[in-house]
């Protein structure tokens, strides 16, 4: 399956999903989060166009590939009131750091959501 048939069959299942669109464009944030140890860790935070709070998904990731496919949900579950945080992995994509695996996930994690 090609990139672009893989797009389009992860759309007609967030089509199908149940959850309608009910918000245009969101607003997106692209910012660097520190660790407990100084590490900054590119994050990008996808919210509805609207005030209030709203049911979060975080996703952390080594795979700088994945980027537009992350910015594709990002976009599509703020349209549908969720807000979505996906963060890139230490030495992946435009993190610092260096990457080794299963190493500092754990502590990482949780001074995202801390």
């Amino acid at each position: 399956m090609n990139y672009e048939d893989y797009f389009a069959a992860i759309m007609t299942n967030i089509n199908n999903s149940g959850f309608p669109v009910i918000y245009p464009e969101p607003i997106t944030k692209s910012t660097m989060i520190p660790t407990r140890d100084n590490v900054n860790l590119a994050t990008t935070i996808y919210t509805p166009t609207a005030i209030g709070q709203f049911p979060t998904i975080v996703q952390r990731g080594c795979y700088a590939e994945q980027a537009p496919l992350n910015d594709l949900l990002g976009k599509e579950f703020a349209k549908r009131g969720l807000a979505y945080v996906f963060q890139f992995c230490r030495g992946i994509g435009p993190s610092e750091g260096v990457w080794e695996p299963k190493v500092h996930e754990r502590s990482d994690g949780k001074d995202l959501v801390d």
